[in-house]
């Protein structure tokens, strides 16, 4: 029972590790364009993110930095 539940943790991680998994937590390659250029940022120290990378927002928007921490933009 043991050695099972150790094989399918090695899988896991083996599979992790060769970037089987990306898209699960939102990593992966950029979307084409550029994010829009913030003037101002809000005073807080760690500001909440609404995404992570640009599969966390719809198509064919980009997860970038905004006035108080990463939300989904349209691209320029």
């Amino acid at each position: 029972m043991k050695a099972t539940i150790l094989f399918i943790l090695f899988l896991f991680l083996l599979l992790e590790k060769q970037g089987s998994g990306r898209r699960l937590y939102g990593q992966g390659p950029n979307r084409p364009g550029s994010c829009p250029q913030v003037m101002i940022y809000c005073p807080a120290r760690h500001p909440p993110n609404k995404c992570a990378s640009d599969y966390d927002c719809p198509r064919p928007k980009k997860c970038c930095p905004g006035y108080c921490g990463k939300e989904c933009y349209q691209p320029e």
